[in-house]
């Protein structure tokens, strides 16, 4: 054997490109954030989305970015996958000395369009000139489908093409599409103009049923119709959302869905909630430095929160739980909240949100990062955000999860862990013991109420500190007081009847005081 080394290539298939080409992101809420990213990392600070509501036969997209010139474009359409943006760079707006971060990196928005389309016209025009250019886009890998007159596209079988790639032994070239470019002229009033304009026409059939509900129909039950009509209106489609929540989950009410996801993904400004002038204001000053508005169908959406969140009265908030800008790991910092309540609602804002420049990574995340310890039912009584800086090297290629071996995001997990086992849970179990016995003595009191007016004799039960050492019982007048020192004196919820009996025995005389303390404190041995 020859002692001669020798260097070979590693070439990757373009079958596999194919795969990435057809199907990046889940949802389309999930391809369409995408759009609203890029044009975040364009500089824009508004965003308008026309759905086609309620057919979706065409989608818009048009941001007040930078734009782009036909020698930038070209290099984007050609260069698929290779960015020239750099993660966690920091750049300014196009009209203004505004900081911002970029967050995209991966130079994949090209084939979220794809996903949702197979055809897309994109009109963009940078700012000081007179000319722009108008690009559309053939994607190759639908073809046409007629049905009732209508030619709509629908992907190409995956098999078919791997049949034909096997036949003709060729499998390097990925044409995902055609583009032809359409100069245009403005005039010099329109010269200091930006934008980006992506139309979506010919969307994908099943992207139109996904988002009209068209298969909710295999549950034979049309969705119940809301209590109150809404018309560009984000807050009654919140509430909408919230009280309809589980048929959500079932494929009815998609639109609501989507404007849901869009709305707790975008950087977007908070609600205008007394609760975000207080004890989150930290949380709203990061959110307003973003600078950035969505508009959907002419609704401006904002985080999605409402006032029932934080100012139910039934189940009002218990704690809340604040850190601002603490170091995770070299120099990288987090801010974060979470809220302990009795009832989330709805349900899928249960868990931990994360933002890195702003924009969510995923939604929240019921496992709180994988908290490795077993604490109940805790976690369904948790909502929060946590605001973290230095995390876009680690975020995995469609932009909503993370590469989980990554240092950065293990940093950022043993911190937060850290906050949940040694705050957030010691504090919720003190809340909860403290809570225990106050319903022990607001069921006490309910009782005393009850029955001791009626049976008692003219006798009164209170509980008073009497002092360590001293008996559980002590009679004044007509009151019998429970000492508050003594260790049968703090009932447990569970212990309340049990000590009702006793002290309407010890009143009625008959058993005595003395006697009545040895017999609870003998239960209590036993139980023991």
């Amino acid at each position: 054997m020859s002692d001669k080394i020798k260097e070979i290539d590693i070439y990757v298939s373009a079958r596999i490109l194919r795969h990435i080409s057809r199907g990046i992101y889940r949802t389309p809420a999930g391809a369409l954030k995408e759009l609203i990213s890029n044009a975040y990392d364009a500089g824009a600070i508004k965003v308008t989305i026309n759905t086609g509501y309620p057919v979706f036969e065409k989608i818009t997209v048009t941001d007040n970015g930078k734009g782009m010139t036909v020698d930038e474009f070209k290099i984007i359409i050609q260069n698929i996958g290779l960015s020239g943006k750099v993660a966690g760079t920091a750049f300014n707006l196009p009209d203004s000395n505004a900081e911002r971060i970029t967050i995209g990196h991966y130079g994949i928005g090209i084939l979220a369009i794809g996903q949702l389309c197979s055809k897309a016209r994109i009109s963009t025009k940078t700012m000081g000139s007179t000319e722009g250019f108008e690009a559309t886009i053939d994607f190759e890998q639908f073809e046409g489908k007629t049905k009732n007159g209508i030619t709509r596209s629908i992907v190409i079988d995956e098999k078919v093409i791997e049949e034909k790639d096997n036949k003709t032994g060729k499998d390097t070239k990925l044409p995902i599409g055609k583009c032809t470019i359409k100069y245009l002229k403005y005039s010099d009033k329109d010269k200091s103009t930006h934008f980006t304009k992506v139309e979506l026409e010919q969307v994908r059939e099943l992207v139109q049923q996904k988002l009209s509900g068209g298969f909710h129909e295999t549950y034979n039950s049309p969705p119940p119709k809301p209590s109150k009509k809404y018309s560009a209106n984000f807050e009654q489609l919140l509430k909408l959302f919230r009280e309809h929540e589980d048929i959500i989950r079932r494929g009815q009410y998609p639109y609501e869905k989507l404007c849901w996801e869009l709305s707790t993904y975008s950087p977007v400004k908070y609600p205008d909630l007394t609760i975000f002038n207080k004890d989150l204001s930290h949380f709203k000053s990061l959110a307003n430095s973003h600078n950035f508005e969505v508009i959907i169908d002419g609704m401006e959406i904002h985080k999605p929160f409402e006032k029932n969140l934080f100012e139910d009265k039934k189940n009002p908030v218990k704690e809340f739980f604040v850190w601002r800008d603490e170091e995770y790991y070299e120099k990288k910092k987090v801010s974060g909240y979470l809220i302990y309540r009795p009832y989330i609602r709805p349900k899928c804002m249960q868990g931990i949100l994360i933002r890195e420049s702003g924009v969510a990574i995923g939604m929240y995340d019921l496992t709180f990062l994988e908290y490795p310890y077993f604490e109940g039912p805790k976690f369904e009584h948790l909502s929060g955000e946590l605001f973290v800086e230095g995390l876009s090297g680690a975020l995995n290629i469609d932009r909503n999860s993370f590469n989980e071996t990554d240092d950065s995001y293990l940093a950022l997990v043993k911190w937060f862990h850290n906050k949940l086992h040694d705050e957030v849970f010691r504090k919720i179990q003190q809340l909860q013991k403290s809570k225990s016995r106050e319903d022990a003595s607001e069921i006490f009191a309910k009782l005393n109420n009850q029955y001791f007016k009626k049976f008692g004799g003219g006798y009164k039960v209170d509980f008073k500190e009497i002092g360590k050492g001293k008996p559980l019982f002590l009679k004044e007048g007509k009151t019998l007081y429970i000492n508050k020192n003594h260790p049968q004196g703090k009932p447990k919820k569970s212990a309340v009847d049990t000590l009702f009996l006793a002290s309407f025995l010890v009143v009625s005389k008959v058993v005595d005081a003395k006697e009545m303390e040895k017999i609870l404190n003998n239960i209590a041995e036993s139980k023991k």
